[in-house]
């Protein structure tokens, strides 16, 4: 039951950091395109608009393509929108995080460490290593999350200690162990 506990907890804590990493990411791409210039960081045809006592949350409307820093501008400028941004693209840690392969904790490979923490004031300096990590000495992310995506979690046990808790309640009734 413990080897659970400390692997949710684990596995939150490992989100949070991806979540951490992503928004910095996000923040970091100015110009809508990823660090290395290749791929665009959202849609570029699509700009999600907030109008105000609009009863949708929000609206995505197409734009010409590559109009959308011009387009939002305009939306932000008028006064019944509440918010207007790029259509954001989302991805997993890694996949679009320009610091990855110096996080050697989550995956090391033995890969080279470079310079920089991957942002926009310290970005990555690929001609000057400042080492070499140790072949798996890292908590398995990789692994974790290739199995995390094809875990069975209905048969998943979770301990909660309460001492308020309604034991007759149709919820709980077949699911407390005391």
């Amino acid at each position: 039951m413990g080897k659970i506990k400390i692997g949710v907890v684990f596995f939150a804590g490992i989100m949070v950091v991806g979540l951490v990493f992503g928004v910095m990411v996000l923040a970091n791409s100015s110009n809508g395109k990823s660090p290395d210039n290749t791929q665009a960081e959202y849609a570029p045809d699509r700009v999600i608009v907030k109008i105000k006592g609009d009863k949708e949350p929000f609206r995505v409307i197409t734009v010409p393509e590559g109009k959308v820093t011009e387009k939002v501008k305009e939306y932000q400028a008028r006064p019944d929108v509440v918010y207007a941004e790029p259509d954001y693209y989302v991805y997993a840690l890694g996949s679009n995080d320009a610091a990855y392969l110096n996080q050697w904790s989550l995956n090391n490979a033995g890969q080279i460490i470079y310079k920089g923490s991957g942002n926009a004031d310290s970005p990555i300096d690929l001609n000057k290593p400042i080492g070499t990590s140790t072949v798996d000495a890292d908590v398995d992310w990789d692994e974790a999350w290739s199995q995390f995506a094809n875990y069975n979690w209905a048969t998943t046990i979770i301990a909660i200690v309460d001492s308020g808790i309604d034991e007759t309640h149709l919820d709980l009734k077949s699911k407390i162990w005391i």
